[in-house]
């Protein structure tokens, strides 16, 4: 398949869905830190960079009837002296297979001629974005409006399944992040550092010329499930918790979590804990099959951490029945997971409406209220499966924990003061035959990671 194939595949499939109505998608605006020569690093718009476009600030790509034009901002003649030449225009066609590129002077003209109220466009989370869009369109799309919201309904049909083009690169995107896993595991060692580790994951993505998919986790402190700070030196006995992923030069991304042992063994009751959750990531991925509803997955994983901390003593009571009134969100308190494709997590800009189907929302339980996705399995869905432990004081400590206290022996909890948080996390794809485990590669069993913690602590001497 050519470089420029898929876009103009998805672009015909979104002329078939939305017939003679034109789309018009805005990369994004740059984003001031302080001043205005000073900006953050610039990202394009997904839905954006999905139908073939450059990743440049200020771009307008107009689709209609399956072609695509791009209107670039008009630079001041200086502005290469600062930052260099653009793109060429030849390039630029070659590469994204567009029918013409234009300057933001002509599109006003461009959108009135083809009737401005039947535009379609989708609102960004960026304000300055927004006024761009508005000042074109003249007025902010809204997700949940016509005419913006038959296009939402197209590119979620477009992209809730990705395409064969999307696979390869995901498959790519999940390898790099398995490498910045093994990288970080090089230098997890007694009184390093947090921030050093984060040193070296930037390191290795910089030089293979990754992006970060998002900004990654790499904490002792596992019990902190977004955990934004690198504070901490890495003791004996301690787990690190690491959650992160490359993004390719296309926008396709990884998202892998992995814990180990900071000294490269698990202690008895790390262990004991840890195997819980591999079990449970086991028979959720196992379970993965198209017509399968990923709440299932969330429940029968659900019920796999119950048995385990009934089994340990943690928990008292029949799992099932736990599981029905939410008592082991007490320790599994998120979702088991999310789409994945050029983000983390994809389309999650549309809200509700891409996790849960038609008809349907989120449950008002403990746990269960904080589940993302909760679709029927289709091939070519991209899912990640991440079950967890985590002893968080908030929990435990406040009304849901007192809640539970029947349910909580909080005696035999003590005995496993070394295990703040596990999280395991992999990639899979949905076949038509079953799944695909994009992750697999990289192991989760407690004797495969102290193998290769050791490993790569030898490679590293």
């Amino acid at each position: 398949m050519s470089s420029t194939k898929p876009f103009s595949n998805r672009r015909s499939k979104l002329a078939d869905l939305l017939a003679e109505v034109p789309v018009l998608l805005l990369s994004g605006c740059d984003r001031y830190r302080n001043y205005l020569a000073y900006t953050f690093p610039f990202r394009a718009s997904s839905h954006y960079l999905f139908f073939g476009a450059p990743n440049e600030p200020g771009n307008f790509l107009l689709l209609h009837q399956g072609e695509a034009t791009l209107y670039r901002p008009m630079l001041h003649p200086e502005d290469e002296i600062w930052h260099g030449a653009q793109q060429s225009e030849e390039e630029l066609r070659k590469q994204y297979d567009l029918k013409s590129i234009k300057t933001h002077q002509d599109l006003a003209h461009d959108l009135s001629a083809l009737g401005l109220g039947a535009v379609c466009s989708l609102p960004s989370p960026d304000a300055g974005t927004n006024e761009l869009l508005k000042s074109y369109l003249g007025r902010v799309p809204v997700l949940n409006e016509k005419p913006d919201t038959r296009l939402v309904e197209a590119i979620m049909e477009l992209r809730l399944c990705q395409d064969e083009s999307a696979i390869g690169s995901i498959r790519k995107a999940v390898h790099a992040s398995a490498e910045l896993q093994l990288e970080v595991m090089k230098e997890c060692v007694v009184g390093a550092t947090e921030r050093e580790l984060r040193g070296v994951l930037d390191k290795r993505a910089a030089s293979e010329g990754w992006e970060l998919s998002f900004s990654p986790i790499i904490s002792v402190a596992g019990e902190v499930l977004h955990n934004p700070h690198y504070r901490n030196r890495l003791a004996d006995g301690d787990m690190l918790l690491v959650d992160c992923g490359a993004e390719l030069s296309d926008g396709y991304v990884g998202d892998l979590t992995r814990t180990y042992p900071v000294n490269g063994t698990f202690s008895e009751t790390q262990k004991a804990i840890y195997e819980v959750v591999d079990a449970a990531r086991a028979k959720a991925v196992s379970t993965i099959a198209p017509g399968v509803h990923f709440a299932e997955l969330h429940r029968a994983a659900s019920l796999v951490i119950a048995e385990g901390l009934v089994g340990l003593g943690i928990l008292k009571g029949e799992p099932q029945e736990l599981v029905e009134k939410g008592a082991h969100a007490l320790f599994f308190c998120h979702g088991l997971g999310h789409l994945l494709g050029l983000d983390a997590h994809d389309m999650e800009d549309f809200g509700d409406r891409v996790g849960y189907e038609e008809g349907t929302g989120r449950s008002p339980q403990f746990g269960l209220s904080n589940l993302r996705l909760s679709r029927t399995l289709q091939p070519g869905m991209v899912v990640t499966i991440e079950p967890g432990y985590y002893s968080i004081p908030a929990l435990l400590n406040g009304e849901v924990g007192r809640r539970f206290e029947s349910h909580l022996d909080r005696e035999t909890l003590k005995k496993y003061d070394d295990v703040r948080g596990i999280r395991i996390e992999d990639v899979v794809l949905v076949t038509a035959e079953g799944f695909e485990n994009l992750s697999g590669h990289l192991p989760t069993d407690p004797a495969s990671i102290e193998k290769l913690i050791g490993l790569q602590h030898r490679a590293t001497v």
